[in-house]
């Protein structure tokens, strides 16, 4: 039986396996931090159409959902890092 990749698949990991698969390296740290970096700016940067409101709210709810997950991400990488 294959497994089928989907958002729902997870894998069982030990704590151990879980603190090094946490551990990003310099380059993943920064090319995440990048992206992070360009959703802030978008949502910083972002207007509001007071004509589609509903859009602006969508569209910020949706940029701050991508800014916290990278940066769970990131903090994660840092803890496991640092030993904690």
């Amino acid at each position: 039986m294959n497994i089928i990749p989907s958002m729902f698949t997870k894998y069982s990991l030990s704590s151990e396996e879980q603190t090094e698969a946490a551990k990003l390296t310099l380059l993943q740290e920064a090319k995440i931090q990048n992206t992070l970096a360009a959703l802030v700016e978008e949502k910083v940067l972002l207007p509001y159409d007071v004509t589609n409101n509903l859009q602006s709210i969508q569209r910020e709810a949706e940029l701050q959902g991508q800014i916290r997950i990278l940066q769970q991400i990131l903090t994660e990488s840092q803890v496991a890092k640092a030993g904690y």
